[in-house]
């Protein structure tokens, strides 16, 4: 790495944390990003870029100085920064399409006339012998308990 490329950070006795540089504008790096090192601003402009085929146009010379402070002040620079540190053009996935709701509301009359789902098919499975209609489910009567 070039000497602008880290920033030494001082953590506490002694220790020294290095901070990796966005390739691009300089601000700390997230990781490493269509192929280089690059802050979370630089990821995500370089991809909305590429997947939404955009062309920019630099009002100036096409030298505009692309930094942390002035990075969102000339697109088209910030754009030819990002193929000049060689950003992948290639690593941008497509946009996934949007999800759908799956799940269409019932009416009330479908939910009446479906028939009820069990999980357990144990109630068909014990009662083959007999048919429905000659079951019979009596209550439980009551313990009736008499105070003297």
């Amino acid at each position: 790495m070039a000497d602008t490329d880290v920033l030494g950070v001082r953590r506490g006795k002694g220790e020294a944390k290095q901070t990796v540089l966005c390739k691009v504008c300089g601000d700390r790096a997230s990781g490493k990003h269509y192929g280089v090192l690059t802050c979370d601003g630089c990821r995500g402009f370089f991809k909305r870029s590429i997947r939404r085929d955009l062309a920019y146009q630099c009002k100036e010379s096409n030298a505009c100085p692309i930094d942390v402070a002035r990075r969102n002040q000339c697109q088209a620079c910030r754009l030819k920064k990002c193929f000049e540190v060689r950003m992948n053009r290639d690593a941008v996935q497509h946009e996934r399409a949007p999800r759908t709701n799956h799940f269409k509301q019932a009416t009330n009359e479908e939910i009446r006339c479906k028939p009820l789902k069990r999980k357990h098919n144990s109630y068909d499975q014990e009662n083959l012998e007999f048919p429905p209609s000659q079951i019979h489910v009596t209550p439980r009567r009551k313990n009736s308990l008499t105070l003297r």
